[in-house]
């Protein structure tokens, strides 16, 4: 594309995105409409973002590495006589035409109504999501920041790994490291092991024992050893391109001087502008793995994937040349489904210790066939038939706390926690009263005995501890429940310090960083700013939660366990009612503090105060990715008067500098330097219209 359609071509989604913006100021000019109102502002302002996000793309000093042609025609299809941009329009001026102010006794009219019903607001609505859908497909096809993140340390991931085995002793899991099972998956070539077990029963300790082990007999040879950890609060970033990326991750940095194809990833794609396909990444990954005599690959939590296709993906895209895997997960019937074991023959009878899947009949029990019989005879001899693909297994390990273990990380905890070291020395024999009290009471649940400690661990004396133990309770949600009404037993001012955190930490869409939670805790609605002298540390805030909550090793604050969040997520209703109404009205507060609201004279100014205030509102990042989401989310919570007046009073400010935000610090990439790789501004874009 010449430079002059180019240009022609950034001022046509220029026009869109102030387009956007003037509605979006022209629907706050209304006082009126309740939900519907926030409804349809939350969706053009979503829209808006993304537009500008496409426009950002743009920008000249970026043009090197962004504006590639295969990039620039796929944005010029939309901008067709009829297309995307054309649609987008034909929205705007529809919208604009039903809301613009009248004259004369209409306009009063207009004032005291709004001017859309509910039907109506839908139908745009609809068309909106769509082509935000459409757009937001265009921009993602330009990132290329996920290579540079590639290259990335992954520190990370190492000191996962050593959190959790320095919270164990010498001997921990010793009966799955030495088990028939697990010895013949390590010294059998192209091995698949699966290990499910209950929830709470100490699947990712037992997983990181095994990486370690792993490790310790692959020192000095030509071995690698890979994990990926899935979380259940990130389910954003849990594709298999990410995943298969963040093992090419621990590759190079087991060979970081072996790393050509790599780099010419890397400069190829930020020469095209475009994210490297799945196919490519692992094209890569086994290219690198094969350089290797035998890998092996733990994949902690696979159930934490949410969806189906994806936990499928991700195993058939490692199932290939000299890799061993592992997988964890909780029982569930979909992943089952998935599998099949070794033992069991192809149909023709022929050898398939080669064949990594197998392709059963759905009609027929037990009528299977390998890959190459497959592939010869796609169907078995019933017409009408088909078949699912599914993995070979080779073993199956029911993950479980053994009594040993669990005695092991009673003791650990009971050597480290400052309260119980302090009780026993006061008392020695209580030692022996809490281990056996826990062994009693802990199911075979790592989670469960976890739970119990916490909530010992807060006691300040001997006699408070066996009054603990005298109250100890074998249902997890039972515990939780006990947890939130001991929360709620405090004084008044722990309780609504202790209380918010968690509302903070249940809701958010993404998990916020430790900066971050401490700024949105301290957030008073209709206060001017952050009092920095009333900031809470984050340590403070997770010892009033009784062990409910935890900073993990990327410093990012979230609930302990995903039973800890399913419960206060089923329990929403009771403990945080009109929870996203309070964060909406939270994040508008935090817009409209001075420092933040300042500056406003040109886009010179704007640009230059916002750039000295952000290291001062390390919440800014969130707000400008999630206030939307919140909105959308408290309109169906409540009629809120008191919220859609706020949003009247506090969101012009808060727009406008939404707006600043992506004019200032919205960059096509981030650093090579930085070893995040994708900015958190890039991020917006994909994690906005989740909502």
């Amino acid at each position: 594309m010449d430079p002059a359609s180019a240009i022609s071509l950034l001022a046509g989604i220029h026009s869109l995105v102030e387009g956007a913006f003037e509605l979006i100021s022209l629907i706050n000019t209304i006082k009126n409409g309740g939900k519907q109102r926030v409804r349809l502002l939350s969706e053009v302002n979503c829209l808006w973002i993304v537009l500008k996000l496409l426009e950002s793309h743009f920008d000249p000093e970026e043009q090197e590495q962004a504006m590639s042609a295969e990039w620039l025609g796929t944005i010029q299809v939309l901008e067709q006589d009829g297309g995307v941009f054309d649609q987008i329009s034909a929205v705007f001026d529809s919208l604009t035409h039903r809301l613009q102010p009248m004259t004369g006794h209409r306009k009063i009219r207009q004032s005291l109504q709004w001017p859309l019903d509910k039907p109506e607001v839908g139908e745009y609505v609809k068309q909106l999501e769509r082509l935000k859908s459409t757009l937001n497909l265009a921009y993602n096809s330009s990132n290329a920041a996920t290579v540079r993140q590639i290259q990335g340390d992954t520190t990370y991931i190492k000191r996962s790994v050593a959190d959790i085995i320095s919270k164990t002793r010498e001997g921990t899991g010793a009966w799955f490291i030495q088990s028939t099972q697990f010895r013949r998956w390590i010294s059998s070539p192209k091995a698949t092991i699966w290990c499910p077990g209950i929830m709470g029963a100490g699947k990712t300790y037992l997983a990181s024992i095994a990486v370690e082990h792993l490790k310790s007999i692959s020192e000095g040879r030509n071995r690698a050893v890979l994990v990926v950890y899935c979380h259940y609060d990130e389910a954003n970033n849990q594709s298999v391109d990410r995943f298969i990326a963040a093992l090419i991750k621990q590759v190079v940095q087991i060979r970081p001087d072996d790393n050509e194809q790599l780099n010419k990833l890397r400069i190829e794609s930020s020469r095209a502008g475009i994210f490297p396909s799945l196919q490519k990444l692992t094209t890569i990954l086994r290219e690198e793995l094969a350089k290797f005599d035998i890998s092996f690959i733990v994949i902690d939590g696979l159930d934490e994937m949410i969806e189906e296709s994806e936990r499928r993906n991700l195993l058939e895209s490692l199932s290939h040349g000299n890799v061993n895997i592992m997988f964890t997960s909780r029982h569930l019937d979909s992943i089952g489904n998935l599998l099949t074991f070794s033992d069991k023959a192809c149909r023709n009878g022929c050898d398939i210790v080669s064949s990594r899947c197998m392709f059963v009949c759905q009609q027929c029990p037990g009528y299977q066939l390998c890959e190459h019989c497959h592939g010869k005879r796609p169907s078995c001899p019933e017409a009408g038939h088909h078949f699912k693909k599914v993995l070979r297994i080779m073993e199956k390990i029911e993950m479980q706390a053994t009594p040993a273990d669990i005695r092991s990380y009673i003791e650990w905890t009971i050597d480290h926690e400052p309260k119980l070291v302090a009780s026993i020395r006061k008392k020695p024999e209580l030692r022996e009263e809490i281990l056996m009290n826990l062994m009693q009471q802990s199911s075979s649940m790592f989670l469960l005995t976890k739970l119990h400690l916490d909530s010992l661990a807060t006691k300040r004396t001997p006699r408070a501890i066996q009054l603990g133990l005298q109250d100890l309770l074998t249902e997890i949600d039972n515990i939780y429940e006990q947890t939130i009404k001991r929360i709620q037993a405090t004084n008044e001012s722990d309780r609504k310090i202790a209380m918010n955190f968690l509302l903070w930490v249940t809701f958010s869409g993404r998990p916020l960083s430790v900066a971050e939670i401490e700024h949105a805790s301290s957030i008073t609605v209709g206060s001017n700013g952050i009092d920095q002298d009333a900031i809470i540390n984050t340590n403070e805030l997770i010892s009033m939660c009784a062990g409910l909550v935890m900073v993990d090793v990327k410093n990012k604050v979230r609930l302990a366990h995903f039973s800890a969040h399913g419960y206060l997520w089923g329990h929403r209703d009771r403990w945080f009612p009109n929870g996203h109404a309070q964060l909406t009205r939270a994040c508008l507060t935090y817009l409209s503090y001075h420092g933040v609201d300042s500056g406003r004279h040109s886009d010179t100014g704007e640009r230059e105060s916002f750039k000295r205030e952000i290291p001062r509102y390390p919440l800014i990042d969130y707000i400008g990715a999630y206030w939307g989401y919140h909105a959308q989310h408290a309109s169906a919570e409540e009629s809120s008067l008191e919220l859609d007046n706020q949003m009247s009073q506090d969101a012009r400010k808060g727009l406008h500098w939404l707006r600043i935000i992506f004019m200032t610090c919205l960059p096509s990439y981030s650093s090579p330097s930085e070893p995040g790789g994708q900015s958190s501004q890039q991020a917006i874009g994909k994690e906005i219209i989740m909502a």
